[in-house]
């Protein structure tokens, strides 16, 4: 099993990079600010700039202090959430369904478990806790989430990853992504079930859900579906405060799309991405996403390494046998190529007017293809040649850039807000195989 991906973004559509710039050396951090952060997503068509800010900062964190586990320990619950207002299409042999049925993977801050007890209670001091709502990529499952997860977890947050009814590994009539449409409301639905037991006396997560901060988060399709469910006018739901969209398909939507409903965006994409393609998706969408984007860009880093799903393992495994000829030994992206990218790259071309219908027009902020207007798909070109940075150095890039952003945004303590911005925007960019901006 391994994250997939999904390349929806058009040739030519918007803005064009930056002329001169070479797509593995981005700019430099910004500079730092003085005034505190800001938590709360401004009015509809603001241009207020959302990114956090900090002065001084008399205690800098590092790089081990934000890649080490938190102080909680972490419990893990299976929970399946059910939204009978919606139906799961029909996907080839599959007939569909009457309802979404989502299996969950709930990750917390938890007290030390007993030895008699089947799973640990969650924390009783430091709540309520935000929410992280995670969204998987195609062909991938919420198993995806598992490192990520479990290091929010241990830093007080809980984080619920769903299994998307029709874009994972086992999907019945195979792994489709026409669903990203209903993705948003899935995530909508995660959110309401997971703020409803929080509200209910009794159960395990009673007290537990802080519902004025809530995140969304994904991978590749899950982070299309992030960016859908954060900022879309019609899926979107206004609760969500922040999101972190990992190689995210971003071409499609124009600068008023994130106008709308400006909120703390964290994008991170590796330069030589070989599903979706760092130029046209986080280079020429960061104007579009001004002011409120932070852009991490990782030298070297592939689409499969912000998995938690090892995939230099499955390659070193697999790779010979699937992976296209002359691909590189030490890029994860090969394998992906080698096993999905002919399906997936199939899906992509099929995208019809009443899929865009679906997903919106210039009303929504959505950049619709021209009829015939070619798209680059997934593997075309020479990034699977080129080797990738390892990846586990890049998925603990994607730890501690995350945890930093959202303790920037949502940290109850102002000084600790501060703490995670100086590293997020000034000690983050000190590693090598990172530039920040």
């Amino acid at each position: 099993m391994f994250v997939a991906f999904v390349a929806l973004s058009a040739c030519g559509a918007g803005s064009k990079p930056d002329p001169g710039r070479a797509p593995s050396e981005p700019p430099t951090s910004a500079p730092d600010t003085a005034s505190p952060p800001a938590n709360d997503a401004a009015a509809p068509g603001a241009a207020a700039d959302l990114r956090c800010t900090f002065g001084a900062v008399a205690d800098p964190l590092t790089h081990d202090a934000l890649a080490a586990p938190g102080s909680y320990p972490v419990g893990r619950m299976q929970l399946t959430f059910v939204d009978t207002a919606r139906r799961t299409p029909a996907n080839g042999s599959y007939g569909g369904a009457a309802e979404r049925r989502l299996s969950t993977l709930v990750y917390y801050p938890a007290q030390k478990k007993q030895w008699w007890q089947v799973r640990a209670d969650i924390a009783k001091t430091g709540g309520p806790f935000p929410l992280v709502v995670y969204s998987h990529g195609y062909s991938s499952s919420n198993l995806e989430a598992s490192d990520l997860a479990s290091h929010l977890a241990s830093h007080g947050f809980i984080v619920a990853a769903p299994t998307f009814p029709l874009s994972n590994l086992l999907a019945p009539g195979g792994a489709t992504i026409r669903d990203v449409v209903e993705q948003p409301g899935d995530v909508k639905t995660v959110i309401d079930q997971m703020l409803a037991k929080s509200a209910a006396s009794g159960d395990v997560f009673a007290g537990a859900v802080d519902a004025q901060r809530i995140a969304a988060a994904g991978l590749s399709l899950g982070g299309l579906t992030t960016l859908l469910a954060a900022y879309h006018r019609r899926l979107g739901d206004p609760r969500i405060r922040a999101a972190v969209a990992f190689a995210a398909p971003s071409a499609l939507f124009a600068a008023d799309y994130y106008q709308r409903r400006p909120l703390p965006l964290l994008v991170l994409h590796g330069d030589i991405d070989a599903f979706v393609d760092y130029q046209l998706n986080a280079r020429t969408s960061l104007d579009r996403q001004r002011p409120n984007v932070t852009l991490v860009s990782v030298r070297a880093g592939s689409h499969a390494g912000f998995s938690s799903l090892d995939p230099q393992f499955l390659f070193d495994a697999l790779g010979k046998l699937v992976a296209p000829k002359g691909s590189n030994p030490n890029n994860p992206d090969a394998l992906g190529c080698g096993v999905v990218a002919q399906r997936l790259g199939a899906q992509a071309s099929s995208l019809d007017e009443g899929f865009f219908k679906r997903v919106g027009g210039a009303e929504d902020g959505i950049i619709v293809p021209a009829p015939g207007q070619k798209v680059k798909l997934p593997c075309e070109g020479d990034n699977i040649n080129k080797p990738a940075i390892d990846a586990e150095k890049q998925l603990a890039i994607a730890r501690r850039a995350a945890l930093a952003f959202l303790q920037a945004t949502f940290a109850a303590d102002a000084t600790e807000r501060a703490r995670h911005c100086h590293y997020l925007r000034s000690v983050l960019p000190t590693d090598a195989n990172v530039t920040v901006e």
